[in-house]
């Protein structure tokens, strides 16, 4: 009988796990320890509603509000003086260059549309004429040897340059003959009504250019 004890409790020493579950067996109410392994045991957050989209019978709420009443004059103007909307929002790639360089464009006729609208002094009408010719030859040196040359939108830069030239060129002689020449057949071309009618023909013709060039992808 003393061996059987004497074996029991070396048994006992050398697993404690075993004397453990024959000497008692722990609470299953006591809470663990800091020092125990066995996981994470407060309560976890209900996420399931984060996962309705992947459900079929789960309608999905919209993130963005759609006003169906909209109309084109309530949507943003597209940020074009930003060159990093043509590198994000119109992708960077081989064509990148030839997108920039249409971007100034607009921006250009863009002024040089409201000028028109408003009948701004001959000067500023002249400036900005001006500077729309010296991006479209800027346009014409980088790419006339190029396939961006058999372009729509760059065989219509080139005509409205040309327009916007002569139409400049007659204001401005306009403004300098117009006081000494009668309005007589040869000195017609040099009176307000003319001139007007030659303005209101280079509007029209950016209003037909700038979606070809906002459309360029």
């Amino acid at each position: 009988m003393k061996k059987f004890f004497a074996l029991l409790i070396t048994f006992c020493i050398i697993s404690p796990v075993y004397s453990f579950s024959l000497f008692g067996k722990k609470d299953e109410g006591e809470p663990l320890s800091e020092s125990t392994n066995s996981g994470y045991a407060g309560t976890l957050p209900d996420i399931t509603s984060e996962f309705d989209y992947l459900r079929p019978n789960v309608e999905s709420k919209d993130v963005i509000r759609v006003d169906e009443n909209a109309t084109i004059e309530d949507l943003i103007p597209a940020p074009r003086q930003e060159k990093m909307y043509i590198d994000i929002i119109k992708k960077k790639d081989k064509t990148s260059n030839y997108i920039h360089d249409i971007n100034d464009i607009i921006l250009a006729l863009e002024k040089l549309k409201i000028t028109i609208i408003q009948g701004i002094k001959t000067s500023v009408f002249n400036a900005q004429v001006s500077y729309f010719i010296d991006l479209a030859y800027y346009l014409q040196k980088e790419y006339s040897n190029k396939p961006e040359a058999s372009y729509v939108s760059y065989k219509r830069i080139m005509e409205l340059s040309n327009q916007a030239y002569s139409v400049a060129t007659l204001r401005r002689e306009a403004a300098y003959y117009g006081k000494y020449l009668s309005y007589s057949e040869e000195g017609y071309i040099y009176s307000p009504e003319y001139v007007d009618e030659q303005m209101q023909y280079l509007l029209d013709s950016i209003n037909q250019v700038l979606p070809i060039l906002k459309d360029i992808e």
